[in-house]
Parts: C-alpha cells; sequence; structure tokens
C-alpha cells in the first residue's frame, strides 16, 4: 500500500493546524484498521486488490508521481470500500478529450468516480 509518512502529513496540515492533521490521521488509521479487521475477506479479495491498485495506477498516471496518495480502508454505511486519495492535486495541461481518455474513461471503466473535497483540497476515488 502506498503511504506517507506521518512527519510529511502533520507538517502538510491543512489551515486547521496541525494538531488536527494528526488528528485526521490518527482517525483515519483507526478507522481503516476497523475496517479491515471487521471485513477482511472484502479487503483481502485479490480482484478488490487490483481495482485498488489499477486506481492508484490511473490516479498516479494523470497527476504525475509527485501526487500525494493516501489509501485507506472504511466500513461505510453498509457496504465497505478503499478510499484512495490524492491531497492538493495538480491537473495536467491537457485537453478535454486527452482527459477523458487518460483519467475520467479508465475510472468509469472501474466504477469508480472521482469526488472533490473543498475542505481539504482532494480527490476521494471510492473503490467498491
Amino acid at each position: 500500500m502506498l503511504g506517507t509518512s506521518d512527519h510529511e502529513i502533520i507538517n502538510n496540515a491543512p489551515t486547521w493546524g496541525r494538531r488536527g492533521a494528526l488528528y485526521a490521521y490518527l482517525n483515519a488509521n483507526e478507522r481503516s484498521r476497523a475496517a479491515l479487521e471487521e471485513n477482511p475477506e472484502f479487503f483481502e479479495d485479490q480482484e478488490h486488490m487490483d481495482r485498488v491498485e489499477a486506481v492508484q495506477d490511473i490516479v498516479r498516471g494523470f497527476f504525475g508521481n509527485g501526487a500525494t496518495l493516501y489509501v485507506t480502508h472504511r466500513a461505510g454505511w453498509g457496504k465497505p470500500f478503499t478510499a484512495v486519495k490524492v491531497h492538493k492535486p495538480s491537473f495536467p495541461n491537457v485537453k478535454p478529450d486527452e482527459k477523458q481518455r487518460r483519467y475520467l474513461k479508465p475510472l468509469e471503466d472501474l466504477g469508480v468516480k472521482p469526488v472533490f473535497s473543498k475542505q481539504t483540497n482532494s480527490y476521494l476515488y471510492r473503490v467498491y
């Protein structure tokens, strides 16, 4: 799984400060751990893991290797999913048809839709 060090997360915190960033990070880790414990058969399914990896490859391929990706597991509201998050994405300067071909269509083929979070300036991709 792709990860980022605690130090980087805390020091690259949004405007609500480092303590808030630390809490959010620890909370996300705890929720991810709990989801894994509750749904091991889902998260350990090879097909699911392949889809998560494919989403990471699409996102990394579009935003470049400089994109900060986080991967966490969620129990959801009765339906578990893996969340792939790209923090502070910098969209490449590409034509709309290229964006569709390289980014949106491959995600759509996997049943994944990008969701923008204005609060954290990030995109979230839920892999069910």
